[in-house]
């Protein structure tokens, strides 16, 4: 039930803003412990050969969202599609898209 459960949480946990160190501390302590239990056991089922292969779906999804987790938290504004040049959301205007970008 962890496998399942830690990434959700731990996406939940990261919803929360706080202004308050010490409660930004006591979030991330208890995020950091799902995210750790959800990795370990879905690497756990995941790299066990003899698990069958739903158990290791489950695994590999329980680290994806662990991974979701981390990324909400540590890194909120990091955009992978715009990393790699995908144009994502609203135009600025300035690209030719907009009332700013008509000549």
């Amino acid at each position: 039930m962890l496998a399942i459960f830690a990434g959700p949480i731990s996406i939940l946990i990261a919803k929360f803003k706080t202004d308050s160190l010490i409660l930004l501390i006591l979030k991330r302590v208890f995020q950091s412990l799902f995210i750790f239990a959800g990795m370990v056991i879905g690497g756990f089922f995941l790299m066990t050969r003899s698990m069958q292969i739903e158990i290791r779906l489950i695994g590999l999804i329980s680290i994806s969202l662990c991974y979701i987790g981390i990324r909400n938290e540590y890194f909120p504004n990091f955009k992978i599609l715009n990393r790699i040049g995908i144009k994502t959301g609203r135009s600025n205007g300035k690209d030719g898209h907009g009332p700013e970008g008509q000549h």
